[in-house]
């Protein structure tokens, strides 16, 4: 089986857990939360075994956001027909959580992600496919025979 298959029947089960937490099987959403999660696991690895592909990293990261929301908000349907309301925000469409975490957290990580984006990625260079193989291999990290990094200069494009 392939990595991209995974990925999909990792989602397909992911999306069978929400829709069992909304049913109120709770054990048997969190068991295909872990087969879920057990596929995750796995495309990964099969993928570096074959070949990592752009079109398997964008599915992988994209259907994973999906999944991760879609507990929550399985958690949230239960709570709107249960006729739940949080008394703080009585006007709210679901009940989940109070405001500043249901998007303040990854408002500032983007945020974070755009002004230091330098720290969070020293080593990404400009049109890196156009430098010559050995151009990018003086670039790579080298570790002494104590596993030290000796750390090499990087190549400018």
């Amino acid at each position: 089986m392939g990595a991209n298959a995974l990925i999909w029947m990792g989602f397909a089960i992911g999306l069978l857990a929400a829709g069992l937490i909304r049913q109120g099987a709770f054990l048997s959403g969190l068991l295909a939360v872990g087969a879920s999660r057990l596929c995750e696991a796995l495309d990964g690895a099969v993928a570096r075994h074959a070949q990592p592909t752009d079109l398997g990293g964008f599915l992988d990261i994209t259907l994973d956001f999906v999944f991760h929301a879609s507990i929550p908000l399985a958690f949230a349907v239960i709570a709107a027909k249960r006729g739940l309301h949080h008394l703080a925000v009585p006007d709210k469409s679901f009940y989940f959580v109070a405001s500043p975490t249901e998007g303040t957290e990854t408002l500032a990580f983007f945020a974070a992600c755009c002004l230091w984006r330098r720290r969070l990625a020293p080593n990404l260079r400009k049109n890196r496919s156009a430098q010559t193989p050995k151009a990018v291999a003086a670039t790579a990290p080298r570790i002494s025979a104590a596993g030290v990094p000796t750390g090499a200069k990087p190549v400018e494009a």
